[in-house]
């Protein structure tokens, strides 16, 4: 493809137009977070309603209200030891259904993957129960593999996790005889070795204490008899981190401290409350601010708190630290175009009024030096011992401007593209003569 000389100059032109508003619209749009509000549901509509209309102004990101607060809750289980829900059993059913299939090495990946998957998240006695028949059908696949060591390793787990062992049978409707026949001679074998008593204290006591799903007591607590190998131990206090670990038993006696740290929960009534200055907050909300600002990508943070017949809001810039006025608005529409003027052309949050005064007028002063006067009673001709003060070398000298020599090399960098990427590049320049008749 030819161009002609205009043509280039023409999409030069252009680029150099289109470009700089392009960049600047793109770095110029911040993304908010609408935190939570306490209270009912009337609250929570007022939220929904503010997310809303942000969204419609077109002038900024928005983080999905569900998002956020799935973060919240995730932090919440995360501080109190409880892990977020389980997809084993979707993949425990696979593992079956391909079995029966006879489809045995894809049935062996699913039910892998269950058994990891159930074994992260032990808490309930349900969850013990799916870990239990994920390793009954894992023992299957083996024994239709010709594992028979895989099978009993699998079957052997399976029985110690199992409170109710001494009593369990495997019913013929779901397990092949050859599984049922493995779990007896197992089972014989567990309950004739080794055995061991364990006793569990901790700090504080009287927290409850859980083997292998089931509750054995408040502690101290000892329980006796326990056979030898892998058991999970789980103590829960309120108030406190739950303690859960996989122990090993051995023959004899198993002493178990345990200590219970206090649950650092987010308290949304603290944390996302209204702030008088932002100079007012305390080092622990503001790492926790920072932390979720990151974690959700969030560079505005608007805080809302209700009032009669209105909804007040205010925004924390995470990247300043600044902090808008408080605004109130009777509509969800009201009250963001409201906290929307609060946001300067660059997407940064515009401080209260005293302190851009305090700014403003610092800058007016460094921008108008002094006017110099001379004294009262001074001549003209004494002016000379009192010389005008001269401007600084380095004010008012435009070449020394670093953003117009950043301007300057972009339109010679798109110059030279242009003209390297076309045929004025490779043909050599031209010459034009024009003839000038002289009177």
């Amino acid at each position: 493809m030819q161009l002609t000389l205009p043509q280039v100059l023409s999409v030069f032109l252009s680029l150099l137009l289109v470009l700089p508003s392009t960049w600047a619209r793109a770095a110029t749009k911040p993304t908010v977070l609408v935190a939570p509000m306490e209270g009912g549901e009337g609250n929570r509509r007022a939220r929904s309603a503010l997310i809303s209309s942000f969204r419609e102004t077109g002038q900024v990101n928005v983080i999905e209200e569900d998002a956020v607060d799935r973060y919240l809750e995730d932090r919440n289980a995360s501080s109190q030891g409880h892990e977020s829900p389980s997809d084993g059993t979707q993949k425990l059913k696979s593992g079956i259904k391909a079995y029966r299939a006879l489809k045995i090495d894809q049935a062996i990946s699913h039910l892998e993957l269950a058994k990891k998957e159930f074994r992260e998240h032990l808490v309930q006695a349900e969850d013990f129960q799916a870990l239990r028949a994920t390793q009954m059908y894992l023992a299957m696949t083996y024994l239709a593999k010709k594992n028979r060591q895989r099978a009993k390793d699998e079957i052997t787990e399976a029985i110690l996790l199992d409170p109710g062992r001494e009593k369990r049978k495997l019913p013929s409707k779901h397990y092949s005889p050859a599984v049922r026949k493995l779990f007896r001679e197992v089972l014989r074998q567990i309950m004739e070795g080794e055995h061991g008593d364990l006793e569990v204290t901790s700090l504080p006591s009287g927290a409850v204490v859980y083997v292998d799903g089931k509750s054995i007591g408040a502690s101290p607590v000892r329980v006796r008899e326990l056979p030898a190998g892998e058991h999970f131990l789980r103590v829960e206090a309120e108030g406190r981190k739950p303690y859960m670990k996989a122990v090993t038993i051995i023959q004899g006696e198993n002493r178990i401290p345990v200590e219970l740290p206090k649950i650092d929960s987010v308290d949304l009534e603290k944390m996302f409350s209204i702030l008088p200055k932002a100079d007012q907050i305390s080092p622990k909300r503001s790492a926790f601010l920072d932390e979720m600002g990151i974690g959700l990508g969030a560079d505005i943070l608007v805080f809302l708190a209700p009032s009669e017949g209105s909804v007040k809001g205010q925004l924390y810039d995470l990247r300043s630290q600044e902090i808008s006025v408080l605004e109130s608005g009777s509509s969800p529409q009201e009250l963001v175009n409201k906290l929307s003027k609060h946001m300067d052309s660059d997407g940064y949050v515009i401080p209260p009024k005293t302190e851009l005064s305090k700014r403003s007028q610092q800058t007016v002063q460094r921008q108008n030096p002094p006017i110099f006067r001379p004294a009262p009673g001074t001549r003209l001709s004494d002016q000379a011992t009192h010389p005008m003060p001269k401007t600084s070398p380095t004010e008012n000298q435009w070449y020394k401007n670093k953003w117009i020599w950043i301007g300057v090399g972009a339109v010679l960098a798109t110059g030279a593209g242009v003209f390297l990427l076309t045929d004025l590049g490779k043909k050599g320049a031209t010459t034009s003569t024009i003839n000038v008749t002289i009177p």
